[in-house]
């Protein structure tokens, strides 16, 4: 399984405090790094980058990338560009019913 020990936040001292301490970041890599423990073949991801700065939200769509190779990855997003720049296919839905879906185009 890929690592998330990547980047200097996670590895930093902070990370050895009570998880409520932790920034948002590296709250939403430790909620991941749980996740990951039991070795699913789907990972629901709901939000995963909510609130958090940019540099936060680049580690974790990078973790999402290359954990992709490994497993499934359902994310639910109000983020499109998220959606777009991390996905392979894209559904689309409204008040609980998918509006259209289809395999993102590569450039």
């Amino acid at each position: 399984m890929t690592g998330l020990s990547n980047g200097p936040s996670w590895r930093s001292d902070s990370m050895r405090g009570s998880a409520p301490t932790l920034s948002g970041g590296q709250q939403q890599r430790l909620r991941t790094a749980r996740a990951l423990t039991v070795r699913p073949s789907v990972l629901l991801l709901d939000e995963p980058t909510s609130s958090l700065d940019p540099y936060s939200r680049d580690v974790i769509e990078k973790l999402m990338l290359r954990l992709k190779s490994e497993l499934a990855l359902v994310l639910v997003t109000h983020d499109l560009e998220q959606a777009l720049r991390v996905s392979d296919c894209v559904a689309f839905m409204k008040f609980g019913s998918i509006e259209g879906w289809g395999a993102r185009r590569r450039r």
